[in-house]
């Protein structure tokens, strides 16, 4: 059996409670996401359509855009520096006009890990039209990245 790669995570790291965004402030700005709700293990993001990249028919969002956005709600649950994507498996279940207002959901497992595992919806008036299951790691120290 794998052990799992338990981190020591530094008391500044973790905010009990939270209910702001500590990571992806320039993200969030670049890409004009907003927080809805977030708290731990969970956040609610808005993604403006209007605002993101169309495919050639110029009414429609690029899937990439979605996929971004969805990317963005899984690191705002988590909610803690120097995390980043694994792997992630999705379903684009309708496809959106850039006049659509997109609602994402992204719920965390609770972990004593490095490694997470996360689930985000999408919603435009309600209506399901994206689902993810991502997995996360946090880097250590020991990552070449950090160095």
């Amino acid at each position: 059996m794998q052990e799992e790669n338990v981190l020591e995570i530094e008391k500044e790291d973790i905010k009990e409670g939270f209910t702001e965004l500590l990571v992806l402030e320039d993200i969030k700005q670049n890409h004009h996401y907003q927080i809805l709700e977030i708290r731990e293990n969970y956040a609610k993001t808005l993604l403006k359509a209007g605002q993101g990249e169309v495919i050639d028919n110029k009414i429609t969002l690029f899937d990439g855009e979605i996929f971004s956005a969805a990317a963005f709600s899984v690191l705002a649950a988590i909610n803690m520096k120097n995390t980043t994507i694994l792997d992630s498996q999705m379903e684009f279940l309708q496809t959106i006009s850039i006049e659509d207002d997109v609602v994402f959901e992204a719920s965390a497992a609770s972990s004593l890990s490095s490694k997470r595992h996360v689930n985000v919806k999408a919603y435009v008036r309600e209506i399901l039209i994206f689902e993810g299951a991502f997995s996360t790691i946090r880097l250590d120290s020991k990552s070449k990245i950090l160095e």
